[in-house]
C-alpha cells in the first residue's frame, strides 16, 4: 500500500484523540478537495456572543497545535455563526472574525508556530451547514473550522 500522507496520519491520531475524550458529537473530520478539516462546534469553545476561549476545552486546541506544529501545510481558520445576527453592524461577521482570530492566534502561540502559515475567515451566518429553523441546526452552523491544506504533490 502507499504510504500514509500526513493529514491521514493526523486524521488518525485525531480519531484517537476524540475517542479517549468522547468528542465525537463536537467536532467532525472531513476530508476536502482543500485538504483536512477539523470542524468544532463553537458552543464548547465560546460561550454565546462571546470571543473568550473556554478554559475546559483548550486542551483540545492544545491537541491541533501539536499536530500542526509536526507538519508544514498551511492552514485557514474559519468563524461561522447562525443567523441571530441580522443587523447593519455585521455582528456576526465580526464575531465570527473574532473567533477565528482567536483559535489562530491561541494555537500559534501554545506551539510557536510561524503565523505566515495561517489564514483567518470569518463567515458569519452565510454558509450554514444547516436551515437555522430550529436550535439544534443552529448549534451546528456555529463552528470554528481548522482547514490543514494539502501540499501539492507535484511541488
Amino acid at each position: 500500500p502507499p504510504p500514509l500522507s500526513d493529514l491521514e496520519l493526523i486524521r488518525e491520531d485525531m480519531v484517537v484523540f476524540m475517542t479517549e475524550n468522547e468528542l465525537f458529537d463536537v467536532i467532525d473530520l472531513l476530508k476536502t478537495e482543500e485538504g483536512f478539516t477539523i470542524r468544532i462546534m463553537a458552543d464548547i469553545l465560546f460561550d454565546p456572543g462571546d470571543i473568550s476561549l473556554k478554559i475546559e476545552y483548550l486542551y483540545l486546541l492544545d491537541k491541533i497545535a501539536e499536530l500542526l506544529s509536526v507538519i508544514p501545510n498551511n492552514v485557514r481558520i474559519e468563524g461561522h455563526t447562525d443567523d441571530r445576527y441580522i443587523d447593519d453592524n455585521n455582528t456576526g461577521n465580526k464575531l465570527s472574525i473574532a473567533r477565528a482570530s482567536r483559535v489562530c492566534d491561541y494555537i500559534i502561540v501554545e506551539e510557536m508556530l510561524f503565523s505566515s502559515r495561517f489564514g483567518v475567515a470569518g463567515y458569519g451566518r452565510n454558509r450554514p451547514l444547516y436551515p437555522n429553523t430550529n436550535e439544534y441546526n443552529r448549534a451546528m452552523n456555529r463552528r470554528v473550522e481548522v482547514i490543514i491544506k494539502e501540499i501539492p504533490r507535484d511541488v
